[in-house]
């Protein structure tokens, strides 16, 4: 049997962050606490599988040139359409507000810490950094989030994603993977992968259509949701 890296580095980082509880300080320290927010968050990430390549993706493109698609694809009669997050107005407004409300407090906790904590130099900057480091991420989140889309024409996908805008045609796709992740409080969501030998569009089951896109995806390339 072999072992998942990923899952198996997430169990170790999370082993590290129990170990960092037990050996916890008498007095606070700001690098112990960063520590254990670092190993408890990597560690969850990992292990559930949210970051790091999933071994069946490894599988499926390893096994790309001996799967035998069902013919031409023909998409000449795809309407073309637009996907994106948040098109209720209401809801668009509300995420908007708290999100940048949220990030403009973590940034001002950032500004006061560096000025009143009470500790040294660095402790202060460590804590500014991590508090206004979290603001500015939140705002760049939110204002990216809005602008997120997959657009459908009849020679491929188009996206934009957080970090990049990219294109796929019809014909290099050659893998769609659907997984579920879980939490220990309940399910948090489905993320959608769409790979081809040299790029990867996602999305989740909360874009606007999402289900829809799915079929449209199966019912275009030929090949099924794994």
């Amino acid at each position: 049997m072999r072992l998942n890296a990923p899952r198996t580095l997430g169990v170790f980082l999370l082993l590290g962050s129990f170990v960092l509880v037990v050996l916890n300080p008498r007095e606070f320290n700001v690098l112990h606490c960063f520590a254990f927010l670092a190993c408890f968050t990597l560690g969850w990430l990992l292990l559930l599988g949210m970051i790091g390549l999933d071994p069946r993706v490894r599988r499926l493109l390893a096994e790309v040139g001996r799967i035998e698609r069902p013919g031409p694809l023909d998409a000449r009669d795809v309407p073309e359409r637009t996907f994106r997050y948040l098109t209720a107005p209401r809801a668009r407004l509300l995420v908007t507000a708290v999100c940048t409300v949220l990030g403009i407090g973590q940034f001002s906790l950032g500004c006061f810490l560096a000025w009143c904590f009470p500790g040294s130099v660095w402790e202060r900057f460590l804590l500014a950094s991590v508090c206004g480091g979290s603001g500015l991420l939140t705002l760049w989140y939110i204002y990216r989030h809005r602008q997120l889309y997959i657009a459908v024409s009849p020679t491929g996908l188009t996206a934009r994603l957080y970090f990049r805008s990219t294109t796929i045609s019809w014909d290099d796709i050659v893998a769609l993977l659907a997984r579920r992740y879980n939490s220990p409080f309940g399910p948090v969501g489905t993320v959608y992968a769409i790979y081809s030998l040299r790029d990867k569009i996602s999305f989740t089951d909360r874009l606007a259509g999402a289900s829809e896109l799915c079929a449209l995806l199966a019912r275009i390339t030929g090949i099924a949701w794994r």
